[in-house]
């Protein structure tokens, strides 16, 4: 599709963990490298015993700063909804940013999967500089509403390159150098 292109690989988390500062460097080192698209297919998510919907505060935290300064150097930063779905303001961090592009996943039905991150993005300045909260009370009735995700894509049973580093499965396609993803 885009033979003149290169793609620059920065490893920024383990299997699934990792912390935002790790995903930070990997923004800075893509821009240092020169990257002009950024794919950041992750997102942080408060603890899994606080489930959405959450309120986030207006200030952003150290790597939704990145982003913004990605953005503001010229970077097309593109960044997953996250996969803590299934209710409304489920979007995981940085995905509520303007700066960014937000993308959400269709299931093989065409509607949104089950999982994929669901907005509005809620932004509100009751809550700590880079922080969060559950909206559970009339408290945040006031947020700022921030229309996300922008695009929702393909997110099940997708064909994609497959990565040497990761072992193979019954549902592997037949050729070793492509998976299928979810």
């Amino acid at each position: 599709i885009a033979p003149a292109s290169t793609i620059i690989v920065c490893k920024v988390l383990g299997w699934t963990k990792g912390q935002e500062f790790d995903a930070l460097a990997g923004v800075q080192q893509a821009l240092a490298a020169g990257a002009d698209i950024i794919n950041y297919s992750h997102g942080f998510a408060p603890p899994t015993e606080q489930p959405p919907p959450w309120v986030w505060s207006m200030e952003p935290n150290f790597l939704e700063e990145g982003f913004i300064e990605a953005e503001a150097r010229g970077a097309l930063c593109v960044v997953a909804a996250g996969n803590k779905g299934d209710s409304l303001s489920s979007i995981t961090r940085p995905g509520g940013l303007e700066q960014v592009l937000t993308v959400g996943a269709l299931g093989v039905d065409n509607t949104v999967a089950k999982g994929s991150g669901r907005g509005p993005y809620l932004r509100s300045n009751t809550v700590r500089a880079g922080g969060w909260a559950r909206k559970d009370s009339p408290f945040h009735d006031n947020a700022l509403k921030v229309r996300k995700p922008d695009i929702v894509l393909p997110g099940a049973q997708v064909t994609s390159l497959r990565s040497g580093h990761v072992r193979r499965s019954e549902d592997d396609h037949e050729d070793p150098r492509y998976t299928q993803i979810g």
